[in-house]
């Protein structure tokens, strides 16, 4: 026999309640079967006497709805194979924790009152009343007790019928149905566990995302592990971590995923501020290649950070705040082992939104913070931060993304046949203000020498960037020429005139196998700009530069803004005996600096120079045509010649005889 069609919900529990008159003979338990090919098990059965002849079975599927359907129906075959009488219904349970007590079956040859009863062992149990007999002309329940719908007409011979009741808390449940006339009857009582879940704990802190649900292998009883989100998510393609940031756009909140694999086929991004998104430790994300990477096209990003999902670099349509991406050693692996294609993903985490100066979005995003995230199997870079205001803007600090954290990223094993144009940057930072960036580990050394780059790059391109400080990371290189382990950069558009500034690199090694690859330090790169861009205010300290040379490449000429440039503290090792680490120089700024001619009119005399440029900085006078001893400060230093620290605000006073001051040349500022 074959139920009518019923409309079922993915990751429900289904019963089947079977009853048969069969007065001669006996009866085996019957086969059941569903047409999702789904399997039963048998939780209660009893008879009310041979006399009599009825039966009562009651079946659980084996594990749950594997997909939402309205066509769903249940077959049972008896054994032996009869024409006798039999009905049956299936029943789906929400919310199902499975079997708490299955209560012992009653039986009755003739009796006007039904009953049977259970002691559940948890709190908010649902328990159902079953049952079949001889067919009653009339019924009525006890108290408490809800009728179950759907039952029809019953054949000649057999009934079955069924209600429901919940208990709050562990109790005994004793139901009756009292019929008319008196007749044989068999009932049981089960009572059925709630989903214990984060999903149905009120006040929870969390939205929760499982990788694991009924869908994957293996599989859970429970939908979504009893999670809020995850793979048997209606129509998911992010394993539910999507659909948890969507549930959280308005009202903020943080997403726990719990441990295991989530395979994403579409990236996945931030829907509002105030989001914190949490992977417990144990959690790899990887992917299809298929729909991420479909005919070898690559995705733009996997992950929108402080954006979102959007369909390029400049699209976005919203930028968030007070975003949090906190990995707990998560490792994301673009290798998808269920096709042995690498993923082509052109950055891991992205973030590139237009600015307010380029009709883009304000306020832009802040206080961000990207953490504990191991990357493998990258065909592209790991991560690319930028605002773009457009070329040669020089935005305030509301219209750039500002202050972010990007801590204990650590990215190793490129892909072989990574494309030539995909790996840029590893790490790109651009036209932003206050990244601080620490704990790096970025393992280059395979990626392929073809992919021309620079490990981790930072430069203007639509926008200044300034105050960028990355601490204790470590860069590795490979044997490419025409790759730098790092480069600071002013810009390389036509139109130029941003300013890349307040660069430090602090306790960072960088290494290399062999003595070719270089860190550089250019303003423009060589190209013809509208306005000169330039690099300045630079720092290395505490550094160590393992067969890596510094390359200086000038693009600003003839200014009076110079800056500086500072190696303090840094260990060179792995070059030629007696061999400078430094080539090239830069107008004013770092090694090889020849500072900046100052030309002192012929009045006022005497001339008074003031560092006005917002760093220290050595003024060298020759002493040529200098007439008394020079001040510093207003103080006497009974010199005419020398030099002389200023830091910020610092001034020196340079007597002359009227008309004839000191020459060209003679008087020189050198940055510090």
């Amino acid at each position: 026999m074959t139920t009518v069609a019923m409309t079922v919900r993915q990751g429900s529990a289904v019963y089947v309640e079977v009853g048969m008159a069969y007065p001669s003979g006996t009866l085996t338990t019957p086969l059941v079967t569903d047409v999702q090919g789904g399997s039963y098990t048998l939780i209660a059965d009893g008879d009310s006497s041979l006399a009599t002849g009825i039966y009562l079975w009651v079946f659980r599927r084996a594990g749950p709805v594997i997909k939402t359907s309205t066509t769903f129906t249940v077959t049972v075959t008896p054994e032996p194979i009869s024409s006798k009488p039999i009905m049956v219904l299936a029943i789906e349970v929400l919310n199902d924790g499975g079997i708490d007590v299955p209560g012992s079956v009653a039986v009755n040859s003739s009796s006007t009152s039904e009953s049977s009863s259970v002691t559940s062992t948890e709190n908010n149990d649902l328990v159902l009343f079953l049952g079949a007999d001889a067919g009653s002309t009339s019924h009525s329940y006890s108290g408490g007790l809800t009728h179950i719908p759907g039952y029809t007409s019953s054949p000649t011979g057999v009934s079955i019928w069924g209600a429901y009741q919940d208990l709050v808390s562990p109790a005994t449940a004793s139901s009756t149905r009292t019929v008319t006339p008196s007749l044989a009857w068999v009932s049981v009582s089960i009572a059925i566990s709630p989903q214990v879940a984060w999903s149905g704990i009120a006040g929870k802190p969390y939205v929760t995302v499982s990788p694991i649900g009924v869908v994957t292998s293996p599989a859970s009883l429970l939908v979504n592990n009893g999670a809020d989100f995850g793979p048997d998510t209606y129509d998911t393609k992010t394993s539910g971590i999507q659909e948890a940031l969507n549930s959280i756009a308005t009202s903020g909140g943080t997403v726990y995923c719990t441990a295991g694999t989530y395979v994403l086929q579409a990236p996945i991004g931030n829907t509002g501020s105030y989001q914190t998104v949490v992977f417990e430790a144990g959690c790899e994300i990887t992917g299809l290649y298929a729909d991420l990477s479909p005919g070898g096209v690559p995705t733009e990003a996997l992950v929108w950070v402080a954006q979102n999902v959007a369909s390029g670099p400049d699209a976005a349509s919203a930028a968030y705040s007070q975003i949090q991406w906190i990995g707990n050693g998560c490792v994301i692996n673009l290798l998808d082992a269920s096709s042995g294609n690498y993923i082509l993903i052109n950055n891991v985490f992205e973030y590139t939104v237009k600015g307010p100066l380029n009709s883009g979005i304000s306020p832009q995003a802040t206080l961000v913070t990207v953490d504990n995230f191991e990357i493998t199997n990258l065909s592209g870079n790991v991560l690319w931060f930028e605002t773009d205001n457009g070329g040669g803007s020089h935005p305030n600090i509301t219209q750039q993304a500002s202050v972010w954290k990007i801590s204990r990223i650590c990215a190793n094993t490129w892909n072989s046949n990574s494309p030539t144009s995909g790996v840029p940057q590893p790490i790109g930072i651009c036209g932003v203000r206050l990244f601080h960036l620490d704990q790096l580990y970025i393992d280059g050394s395979t990626i392929p020498t073809a992919c021309h780059h620079s490990l981790i790059r930072i430069w203007s391109e639509g926008g200044d960037t300034s105050d960028i400080r990355v601490t204790g990371s470590v860069f590795l290189g490979n044997t490419d020429s025409g790759s730098q382990i790092a480069e600071v950069q002013g810009s390389t558009t036509s139109v130029g005139g941003e300013i890349t500034s307040r660069v430090q690199f602090e306790g960072c090694v960088f290494q290399q196998p062999n003595t070719i690859y270089n860190v550089l330090l250019d303003d423009s790169a060589a190209i013809t700009q509208t306005n000169q861009a330039f690099v300045t205010d630079f720092e290395f300290k505490a550094c160590e530069f393992s067969g890596v040379g510094v390359t200086l490449l000038p693009g600003r000429t003839g200014s009076s803004y110079f800056g500086y440039g500072r190696f303090v503290d840094c260990r060179f090792k792995g070059l030629s005996v007696g061999a400078s680490p430094f080539s090239g120089s830069l107008l004013g700024r770092g090694p090889a600096a020849s500072g900046t001619s100052l030309t002192i009119p012929s009045t006022p005399d005497p001339a008074v120079y003031t560092n006005n440029d917002g760093f220290d900085e050595t003024i060298v006078i020759s002493g040529t045509n200098v007439n008394g001893p020079i001040k510093r400060n207003g103080v006497n230093t009974g010199l005419i010649s020398g030099s002389f620290f200023l830091r910020t605000g610092d001034y020196v006073t340079i007597p002359f005889t009227t008309g004839t001051p000191p020459p060209s040349g003679s008087v020189v500022v050198i940055p510090e």
